[in-house]
């Protein structure tokens, strides 16, 4: 289970090592073309999900960490995984390709989703990047696993996950969240 573990570890790391490279790369490249084009805010990056909780009583926000983790890649791929401790067992909830469409619009093809009416669809989701620490993303569900209407918004909250010293990386630093 330890090497398992160690091994998803690694796979993450190595993604978001590699994606950062790409992404430096792409992003020097775009500089240099034209500084009068716009940036789009980037998506790429391992983010972790976050829940919400009411703000303090200065007003600022309050996150409490989840067991999920998306990572959205250089290359337009995208891989959701959750980490369950009390099993021991991690698992791939979903992936696929993903395609900024706009400064705050993005679009998942899923591929495979452990909701299988999932599969094989496309999802338009609106987004915002927040003090470039915390995605926020909004998703529309007409129906749930079961074919039950349902017709709402749905907010998910992902903090990224940033170095903090050579391979190691940490989702519980309270920087991330000033």
């Amino acid at each position: 289970m330890k090497i398992k573990n160690l091994f998803l570890l690694l796979v993450i790391g190595g993604s978001f090592i590699l994606s950062n490279t790409i992404f430096s790369s792409c992003a020097s490249k775009n500089k240099m073309n034209s500084s009068l084009e716009p940036q789009l805010p980037s998506l790429v990056g391992i983010w972790q999900l976050c829940y919400k909780l009411p703000s303090k009583a200065d007003g600022t926000p309050q996150y409490y960490m989840g067991k999920t983790i998306k990572t959205l890649l250089a290359d337009g791929t995208f891989t959701n995984i959750y980490f369950n401790d009390q099993q021991g067992r991690t698992t791939i909830t979903g992936h696929g390709t993903f395609i900024q469409t706009s400064d705050s619009t993005y679009t998942e093809s899923l591929i495979s989703s452990m909701h299988k009416y999932l599969n094989n669809t496309d999802n338009a989701l609106k987004f915002e990047i927040i003090n470039d620490k915390i995605l926020h993303i909004k998703f529309y569900r007409e129906k749930n696993n079961d074919g039950t209407p349902l017709n709402k918004w749905f907010d998910e909250y992902y903090v990224k996950v940033k170095p903090i010293g050579k391979g190691i990386y940490n989702t519980n630093s309270i920087d991330q969240f000033d």
